[in-house]
């Protein structure tokens, strides 16, 4: 992937990768993100179809002759403010959501139960705070690990970003059909259209 992101950006150097180090398959389908969220969400796409960690990679490009520091999700956070990596700002809205969405079910269930269980309105009442209560908790839960991706490269989307800095996300195949999805994929919201690199005897090609 470096000398792919030679041939991409010749100006720009890499920062970091994700975790095994993404490498050229046959078939490699790579695309340019700036906002961290646009990167996640290709990823999480890429995931939907290719679940092995070494397939789906990211690799984080900086300006070259810059001393930018290796991007890291265990930096002291104290130093850099609260939350920089945007972590609680990705999943507090889809955790409120949940809660909510839970809260109703679990009212309407219980309650609903309670009612056909005692006649009296203090056992509805209590049955219908229950359902609430216990619905909304884990309706919380559910919405926060919803969308939540299982690879490192999905990880080091919530690393404190740099404006300065690219994100090429990558996976890599020897499947056509599924490069093809992954092209489809990444196509939606990348910065531009997505690049298919070719790795064979003949070396690397960047169509």
């Amino acid at each position: 992937m470096r000398d792919v992101a030679e041939l991409i950006e010749p100006s720009m150097t890499v920062v970091s990768t994700s975790n095994p180090e993404p490498s050229l398959q046959t078939l490699n389908i790579v695309a340019v993100y700036r906002a961290e969220n646009d990167a996640r969400n290709a990823v999480l796409g890429l995931e939907s179809i290719e679940a092995a960690d070494g397939s789906v990679g990211l690799t984080v490009l900086g300006p070259q002759g810059e001393r930018t520091p290796q991007r890291t999700p265990n930096d002291d956070a104290t130093i850099r403010g609260l939350d920089p990596e945007g972590v609680a700002a990705d999943i507090a809205p889809r955790a409120l959501k949940g809660a909510v969405i839970g809260a109703v079910v679990g009212a309407v269930l219980v309650g609903g139960a309670a009612a056909l269980i005692a006649d009296d309105s203090a056992a509805l009442i209590g049955g219908v705070l229950g359902g609430l209560l216990l619905g909304a908790a884990i309706g919380a839960i559910w919405g926060a690990f919803l969308r939540m991706g299982g690879s490192d490269a999905y990880r080091q989307t919530f690393v404190e970003p740099s404006t300065a800095e690219l994100m090429l996300v990558s996976l890599h195949t020897a499947d056509t059909v599924t490069a093809e999805r992954a092209r489809q994929i990444l196509a939606a919201n990348a910065d531009r259209s997505p690049y298919v690199v070719r790795c064979d005897d003949d070396g690397i090609q960047l169509i």
